[in-house]
């Protein structure tokens, strides 16, 4: 499912259908949250070094590719959604500032 969003971080299917794995088996969202802040990143952390070649990638956590349109508003969302399950005052503070203000009014709309 990773490898799945690292290849087209904004199918909102895929999004989706980690968050439903995670919800229908009762993990929390707070698992990928290694996986899911690089997408949310302005711009996708470079993994290639001066000589084109590429640094040994996480499988596990496979990051946007180089040409990725980030942020990704699905990763956005789903960043805001695990920190407002937290549940606390700190939490849902983190949920507020994780989405810029525009794009909450596009999310919204």
């Amino acid at each position: 499912m990773k490898q799945n969003i690292s290849l087209a971080p904004n199918n909102p299917s895929a999004w989706n259908y980690l968050r439903g794995i995670l919800t229908q088996t009762k993990t929390p969202l707070s698992v990928v949250a290694t996986f899911v802040k690089p997408y949310a990143a302005s711009k996708s952390p470079s993994i290639s070094k001066a000589d084109g070649s590429r640094d040994i990638v996480d499988l596990e956590n496979p990051p946007p590719g180089d040409g990725a349109d980030l942020p990704c508003a699905e990763a956005l969302e789903f960043l805001a959604d695990m920190y407002e399950a937290q549940g606390d005052a700190e939490g849902v503070q983190a949920a507020v500032e994780v989405c810029p203000l525009p794009l909450c009014y596009i999310l919204d709309a």
